[in-house]
């Protein structure tokens, strides 16, 4: 996905975010498309990679850039960025679950974990991180892909 700015703060910071929203937009209707297709059977092994490889190609690499991206910030900032830790570990742990095909109910319970990570990440960020780091003068054109 392309986000093109005016190069303002504030359009990289709102670039950020809508990018979020149509991560989120794309991953519900990823889980929603597996989690139908799980009771049939019919379907599952497609709707699974589709998903999976949205996490580990879209998901992830945004997630290491975020919090890496806070690492040359002065400590307030890389403050808000610790209270997101490591959640790019926690996705690819669960992406390595529903990947396995361990069973329905196993796989379901993955995908709502992943949900709910991703929304309370992507929450977190635009509310607290993107802002700090948009304050402390840091460069978000690199987190716009």
């Amino acid at each position: 996905m392309t986000i093109t700015t005016l190069g303002k703060p504030d359009c990289c910071t709102e670039a950020l975010r809508r990018s979020h929203r149509q991560q989120r937009e794309r991953l519900t209707t990823l889980a929603e498309d597996l989690l139908a297709a799980l009771p049939a059977g019919s379907g599952a092994t497609r709707a699974r990679s589709a998903l999976v490889d949205f996490v580990r190609t879209e998901i992830i690499p945004g997630a290491v850039a975020e919090e890496s991206v806070a690492d040359g910030a002065d400590a307030s900032v890389q403050a808000v960025a610790r209270a997101l830790p490591g959640h790019h570990r926690m996705l690819e742990v669960l992406a390595d679950e529903i990947d396995s095909e361990s069973g329905g109910f196993t796989t379901a319970a993955a995908v709502g974990a992943l949900v709910l990570l991703c929304d309370a990440r992507w929450d977190g960020e635009d509310r607290a991180l993107i802002p700090a780091l948009a304050a402390a003068g840091v460069d978000l054109q690199g987190l716009i892909g």
